[in-house]
């Protein structure tokens, strides 16, 4: 099996309450070869800093910030743009707490 490297994308749009369970849930998996790119929304809470913490613990984090309200599809599309190199892309989707 080649050793592809797997993007994660996160769309995050003020996720202070999940995101850090949903970049662990990446992390704690066997395989290694990934990054996750946390695409920050305009969030009005602690999302960025939560993601910037992970990315100061994780090289393999990134951080892209939008102006608020672009919205998750406009946010997919960044990431991906911003990491057109990559070979393989996975979607990880976080769920708003109710």
């Amino acid at each position: 099996m080649e050793n592809k490297k797997i993007s994660v994308f996160l769309p995050a749009y003020n996720a202070e309450k999940t995101l850090e369970r949903a970049i662990q849930s990446v992390v704690c998996q066997t395989y290694q070869n990934w990054e996750i790119c946390v695409i920050d929304d305009g969030s009005r809470d602690g999302t960025a800093e939560i993601a910037e913490r992970a990315c100061q613990r994780d090289s393999r984090i990134r951080l892209f910030k939008l102006s608020p309200g672009k919205g998750k599809t406009y946010a997919l599309k960044a990431g991906i743009e911003a990491i057109k190199k990559t070979q393989t892309e996975g979607f990880l989707e976080i769920e708003k707490s109710r």
